[in-house]
């Protein structure tokens, strides 16, 4: 379906039963290493303070403002503003 992408934004929680966003992430990332692909900007978006999501570009808090998400995202994407 999709060939690239320059930017994922994943919850870490999908509900019981189902995949953390953090080991999608390192998921993402063994499937990049193994292709030899360019490395996505991943932001995890969570509630837990505590998670550890290794390969995550970016762990923003639920309640993380606009502008805050912009300041980070920016030079992780090479965006000059």
């Amino acid at each position: 379906m999709f060939e690239h992408f320059d930017l994922i934004i994943i919850d870490n929680d999908f509900g019981p039963g189902f995949l953390k966003g953090c080991d999608a992430i390192q998921r993402i990332r063994e499937q990049e290493r193994e292709k030899s692909t360019t490395h996505v900007v991943i932001a995890l978006w969570t509630v837990d303070e505590a998670v550890v999501a290794p390969g995550a570009s970016s762990i923003w808090n639920k309640a993380i403002a606009p502008a805050e998400k912009q300041a980070q995202l920016l030079p992780l994407m090479n965006i000059n503003m």
